[in-house]
């Protein structure tokens, strides 16, 4: 069973007050890098399902390989039971904004989102004020929202994770009457771009998830073995893990065979190796995104950014021209 994700905030907390004190604080600074790492890896790993356990036992093994740092410490950091759990938790949040509170300017400010659990142990998240008041609506009880904001409390360790294809090509791609359904495969209520879009995890239909994606391409618009002949167009830019990308491929494939009319479009690195680059190449069409040539979005920072890694834009069965799309991410 998934930890709760409170459990691994705190803990979280814990270990990084630890840090600021003796005698952690006398520690090597690529010592503090490389434990640092491996508590964020813990936290990713225990809030995307994996035992908590077992993700500390891994990340003891890794730091007992690549730092000084004995036994006895990581035994101590790396354990639950000197955290103080609270069943508490206050709200603030906090806004910045770059115009008048009347000036529609005011949305493209940013926020900053407080969960205090006590005097010492506070969560602190950025991000634009356009999508705390997308998530802060008048029907979301506050219990529900900081329940969001600690599942997805691995943001500013993993910012990549809310990177996307940049909105103007989204927008390009859910403008046509040939389509009845466009969803976005992988993304989450901080970085969605589309009204249909899947997410991880099952609590996020409180803020419009229908689901997580490798159980909604197998299952919409089917029923009784038979698929509906709307023609779905999938958005697809997975997280950027083998693992995934073999996932992916299988999904697809068993789809293309159930729904021969949807279409699917792909964001991805250039990797020649990976099943999903190969099942792209042999029914379908790619054009490469030199790095530094292109713009994908930051969520979290709400701007465009320009990542010095060669990708890919695919497409099986597509019918909006991939120069049209890739056009709209140029620099």
């Amino acid at each position: 069973m998934a930890d709760s994700p409170r459990k691994v905030v705190l803990w979280n907390l814990h270990v990084l007050k630890q840090l600021r004190e003796p005698p952690l604080k006398c520690l090597k600074k690529g010592d503090v890098k490389n434990l640092r790492n491996a508590v964020a890896c813990v936290c990713i790993d225990s809030l995307n399902g994996l035992d908590m356990e077992c993700a500390m036992r891994r990340a003891i093994i890794w730091l007992k390989n690549h730092t000084s740092i004995s036994h006895e410490i990581l035994m101590g950091l790396f354990s639950t039971s000197q955290v103080p759990y609270s069943g508490k938790c206050v709200m603030t949040i906090v806004s910045r904004s770059n115009g008048p509170r009347s000036d529609a300017s005011h949305m493209c400010g940013m926020s900053t989102v407080r969960l205090r659990y006590s005097d010492t142990y506070y969560l602190q998240l950025c991000m634009p004020t356009s999508r705390v008041l997308w998530l802060h609506k008048p029907e979301i009880r506050n219990d529900v929202l900081i329940a969001l904001f600690e599942r997805y409390s691995f943001i500013y360790t993993s910012p990549r994770f809310f990177w996307s294809i940049s909105p103007m090509a989204y927008e390009r791609l859910s403008h046509s009457e040939e389509a009845c359904e466009v969803i976005e495969a992988f993304a989450s209520p901080f970085n969605n771009n589309l009204d249909l879009y899947c997410s991880l995890y099952p609590e996020d239909s409180e803020f419009g998830s229908i689901g997580d994606f490798f159980t909604v391409i197998s299952t919409r618009g089917v029923g009784e073995g038979i698929v509906s002949t709307c023609r779905r167009r999938w958005v697809i830019n997975p997280p950027f893990t083998n693992t995934i990308f073999v996932q992916v491929c299988d999904a697809i494939s068993k789809r293309m065979n159930m729904a021969p009319e949807d279409e699917y479009y792909f964001l991805m690195p250039e990797w020649p190796s990976s099943a999903l680059y190969a099942l792209i190449r042999e029914h379908g069409t790619m054009t490469k995104l030199v790095g530094g040539t292109y713009l994908i979005y930051d969520h979290i920072n709400g701007t465009y950014i320009s990542p010095f890694v060669d990708m890919i834009f695919g497409t099986i069965r597509g019918r909006v021209s991939l120069n049209d799309v890739c056009d709209l991410m140029k620099k």
